[in-house]
């Protein structure tokens, strides 16, 4: 439920955003952060962990 919780906010900035600057620069600026949370976890110790099952 956390994970969907900033769903709506996140469908009227990106419908504010294209309303004011068009779909194209709307889609730029709404793929910033997905670029930066993945640079986040590229750059953390994260990438290193190794899982054991069993």
């Amino acid at each position: 439920m956390l994970a969907w919780g900033g769903t709506p906010f996140g469908a009227l900035l990106g419908g504010l955003v294209a309303d004011t600057s068009g779909a194209r620069v709307a889609y730029l600026v709404l793929a910033l952060p997905v670029v930066l949370s993945l640079a986040l976890v590229l750059a953390s110790p994260v990438r290193g962990l190794r899982v054991t099952v069993g």
